[in-house]
């Protein structure tokens, strides 16, 4: 147990996919390895619904009239009841 603890980070983190002193590759394998189909299917919509269970915040992007995707931009969760 201490070994997969050293691995994580410091353990101030629940997943390793909120850690960021790890590589964004690890941190998208671990979110990946987490998710269920249907929650990868949802990432394919501009707007992301949460992910609760994972503290995952939803999210949006949009796509430009160049066909390129802009960054994801997180939506205003203040009225969001947890």
């Amino acid at each position: 147990m201490c070994v997969l603890v050293s691995c994580m980070g410091t353990g101030e983190y629940e997943y390793p996919f909120q850690d960021p002193s790890l590589s964004p590759e690890k941190r998208a394998d671990n979110l990946l390895s987490l998710l269920t189909v249907d929650e990868k299917l949802s990432m394919l919509m501009e707007n992301q619904p949460a992910i609760e269970r994972l503290g995952v915040p939803n999210f949006s992007f949009e796509i430009t009239f160049d066909g390129i995707n802009s960054l994801p931009t997180a939506q205003d969760n203040r009225s969001s009841h947890h």
